[in-house]
């Protein structure tokens, strides 16, 4: 599982793992090589089960345990999955998970718990969803016109992507269009393309700060 860390976040994707940081740094945490405040483990999507969860709970010297998944077409599905997973060393998981993201009281084994699904914990959607949020309004124009392209892609030319990539496709239209083209989402945020400290991206950035203690 690499070196121990007292900060674990679990992501399903490269693209969580390249990106967090950059948010987090835009936001006011330092994020230094070597010297990172969380280790950020990429999971692959629908890689964590129940005996993987487990196992990351004894890591030794674990203080605080996060995962990101994506709601894809149900919030209440994933979450129902990690109740599965936890609610045995977390007694005080509610039926659905907060807007705010969920963070447990420790546990008697003195680890923290927190789950953030995205986007926003409400809505169906994945990383992309959250970040078509952070487009700057003076970007609005260009990522309205993305949208048409993508649909008349979809619609007109018989483009393959699935209808629950629509947001994806989206972003990754808007960005192939940027000076220069195509940068990756990571770039997107550190370039400031997307805006990583407006209102939207504050609820995360709350979530994230108060279940790592930074």
């Amino acid at each position: 599982m690499g070196r121990s860390h007292s900060n674990r976040l679990l992501v399903e994707g490269a693209k969580d793992r390249r990106l967090i940081p950059y948010l987090m740094e835009k936001n006011g945490v330092s994020w230094q090589k070597g010297d990172e405040p969380v280790s950020i483990q990429d999971l692959g999507q629908n890689a964590l089960t129940k005996v993987d969860a487990s196992a990351f709970l004894k890591e030794p010297g674990l203080h605080a345990l996060g995962i990101i998944l994506d709601a894809d077409q149900s919030v209440d599905t994933v979450w129902q999955r990690m109740r599965s997973w936890f609610s045995q060393e977390f007694s005080d998981m509610p039926a659905t998970i907060p807007s705010t993201g969920f963070i447990s009281a420790v546990n008697p084994y003195g680890i923290r718990l927190g789950a953030w699904i995205m986007p926003d914990n409400l809505s169906s959607g994945m990383l992309e969803t959250f970040l078509k949020y952070l487009v700057r309004s003076e970007h609005q124009p260009l990522w309205d016109y993305a949208k048409v392209a993508r649909d008349e892609a979809k619609s007109k030319h018989g483009a393959p992507f699935k209808s629950v990539h629509l947001d994806k496709a989206w972003m990754h239209t808007f960005l192939a269009w940027q000076d220069e083209p195509g940068p990756q989402l990571h770039e997107a945020v550190d370039h400031t393309i997307l805006d990583p400290t407006c209102p939207y991206s504050q609820p995360f950035v709350a979530w994230f700060r108060q279940l790592f203690g930074i």
